[in-house]
């Protein structure tokens, strides 16, 4: 039932692995975000919107309590400092 949802502006996920979720972001949503080593294990499952990229990567950083910074050339994914 998900196959094809980018074409309505979304795409949605089941415990998928972050780097293939970071992938299809920048596919899809033509945003760039790099992620370090220690979360390359955590997964996602949720819907984003892809119609503007930078509120796609913020949304997801909310849900997944994940820092998200600027850098050159897109941004980065981190653990929150707590």
């Amino acid at each position: 039932g998900t196959v094809g949802e980018w074409r309505k502006g979304r795409l949605s996920y089941e415990s998928a692995p972050l780097p293939l979720v970071l992938a299809d972001l920048s596919r899809y949503a033509a945003i760039r975000v790099s992620l370090p080593d220690e979360l390359r294990g955590r997964r996602f499952s949720g819907t984003l919107g892809i119609g503007d990229g930078k509120a796609a990567i913020r949304d997801l950083s909310q849900v997944m309590d994940l820092a998200l910074s600027r850098e050159p050339g897109g941004y980065r994914l981190a653990e929150r400092r707590r």
